[in-house]
This record gives C-alpha cells, sequence and structure tokens, in this order.
C-alpha cells in the first residue's frame, strides 16, 4: 500500500509558531482546514496508487468543521485516524509517521496540510518513486540549508518496506515518548533514524533541492541527486494550483474564489467535493462564502 500522511491537532501553545516569521496565517486558529478539500482533489487525482491517512488529536472532533472528515472518511482513498495521546506542544506532527513501522506500506509521503502540491514537487517525489533511493527529502526555501532541514518532516518520502531493518530498533511509541515536543521534533526524529543513521547516502537518501526565483537551496553533496525537472508531467489541475504557491510547502489558504474555481473543473473528485461542501452550511460559509 502507498500512503500519503498528515496531522492535524489542536493547538495548544500558539506562540510556538512565532519564529514562522515567512508565514501570514501562524496566528489564525482554523488556518490548517483551510486547504483540506483542494488537498484530497489534487492527491486522488495525481496520486490515484496512494491512500491518504490524516492523523487528529480527540479534540478534532469537536471542531464545526469536522463533518468534512467525517465525509471524506466514507471514501475508498482517505482514512482519518484519531488518537487520543496526550500532547502539550507540537508532539503530534510525528502522528504521521506510524505508517512508517506498518509491513503493508509500500512508499510513504509524509506532508503538511497547510499546503498543496506545486509541479517541481510532484516532479520531484515521482522522480524518487521511479528511482532505486529509500529516502527523499525536499528543501524549497532559502531556510532549508542547515543541518537541521537535511530531513522536512512535511517534505519527505520513503520505500517503507525496505527500511523496516533500519527503524525496528525502536517502536515509534518509544520516539513518540521521548520527543521533546518542541517545534520540529518530528524531522528531529526523521533526521536521527534515516540520515544521521544511514552510512550509504549517496545510496539509499535523494535530495531535492527546488530552487525558485526567490529561494535558492544548495545542493547536500553527501547525498544522492537526480534532475527530476527531466520527469516529464503535465496536468491542468496541477498547472492551475501550482499559480498559487511560491514555493513547496509554503502555506496558503486556498478557499472561496480559488476553490470554486477547482471545483468547478471536470472530475468526480470536483463533484464529490462540491456536493459534501454544498450540503452543509458550516462548511459552506467556511470554505466558499
Amino acid at each position: 500500500m502507498n500512503c500519503i500522511s498528515y496531522c492535524l491537532f489542536e493547538t495548544k501553545n500558539i506562540s510556538q509558531r512565532e519564529h514562522r516569521d515567512w508565514d501570514v496565517y501562524r496566528k489564525e486558529v482554523d488556518r490548517y482546514w483551510y486547504n483540506i478539500p483542494a488537498v484530497y482533489i489534487i492527491n486522488s487525482i495525481l496520486y490515484p496508487d496512494f491512500k491518504m491517512k490524516l492523523y487528529i488529536s480527540s479534540n478534532i472532533s469537536q471542531h464545526p468543521l469536522y463533518p468534512l472528515l467525517q465525509e471524506l472518511n466514507k471514501q475508498d482513498n482517505f482514512t482519518v485516524f484519531k488518537s487520543n495521546s496526550n500532547y502539550q506542544n507540537t508532539e503530534p506532527t510525528m502522528w504521521r509517521m506510524i505508517p512508517l513501522w506498518d509491513k503493508d506500506t509500500d512508499i510513504l509521503l509524509c506532508r503538511d496540510i497547510d499546503s498543496l502540491p506545486t509541479i517541481n514537487e510532484v516532479k520531484a517525489t515521482k522522480t524518487f518513486i521511479d528511482s532505486e533511493f529509500l529516502i527523499h527529502n525536499m528543501r524549497t526555501h532559502r531556510q532549508h540549508n542547515s543541518e537541521a532541514t537535511r530531513i522536512l518532516a512535511g517534505l519527505c518520502g520513503f520505500k517503507t518496506n525496505k527500511l523496516l531493518d533500519i527503524i525496528d530498533t525502536k517502536s515509534f511509541k518509544e520516539y513518540y515518548k521521548y520527543s521533546s515536543g518542541g517545534w520540529g521534533c518530528d524531522q528531529n526524529t526523521l533526521i536521527d533514524i534515516f540520515y544521521n543513521k544511514i552510512k550509504d547516502k549517496k545510496e539509499s537518501f535523494l535530495d531535492s533541492a527546488l530552487k525558485t526565483e526567490t529561494h535558492n537551496v544548495i545542493k547536500n553533496e553527501n547525498v544522492g541527486y537526480l534532475d527530476f525537472v527531466n520527469h516529464v508531467y503535465k496536468h491542468e489541475l496541477l498547472d492551475y494550483v501550482d499559480g498559487y504557491t511560491i514555493w513547496s510547502g509554503e502555506p496558503i489558504d486556498f478557499r472561496k474564489d480559488k476553490l470554486e474555481k477547482l471545483l468547478s473543473f471536470d472530475y468526480k473528485e470536483c463533484f464529490l467535493m462540491k456536493s459534501i461542501l454544498e450540503k452543509n452550511e458550516e462548511l459552506k460559509k467556511f470554505y466558499l462564502l
């Protein structure tokens, strides 16, 4: 099974976002709900062989927008997992790693729920999928040139069934238990497991430095590299949503007019989402009006 994994939880300490000065939505309470309809549509069409997994905190079921997740959970390619684990800060960001310990998982892509795929991100991801590399990281922002970004938890991928020998020394619960809970605890864990402990980085680890006009990302000479630009991939929906993101992984707000246009495309996923949103007044108001 191939899957794209996300997490969604109620933020308890909003001040932890203060360092994200490039994120204009960092103080908005519902910002992680903005792109869920578009995420579902785009992933369903671009990655038809993947299932989406969303790990949520138990308090999310009390949120007025939760009916959207209930409807998506009825779809064959989308599953909501509710966690009762205690957390104080950002520990739940690690929940999207859970499929790494699932022997039924073949390929795992970990992504952020507040961003949409870009053309370069999809090309780089499909290049990884078609390659012999086991681990993938995409760096997309000028701040992604440090050791702390050797794996970005929202822009990484794994050939999971080939990595079990590396990660089975500890269970997920052990990694979660000893997490600091501070910002970046998820990628710190990933770096410890999949970067620091792997000796043959040139053979196993694929790094995609996705430069843009505004963000210069330096190539990591210690790991593998493939030119994803040569991977041909075109799709009208991807062309459309790509125009609203400057760098891959960027938090955006894809609601209202932007979402209305996406829903007008002639795909069954667009019809489904439009029906879900228009049947619920709370969802309709939040996403469309």
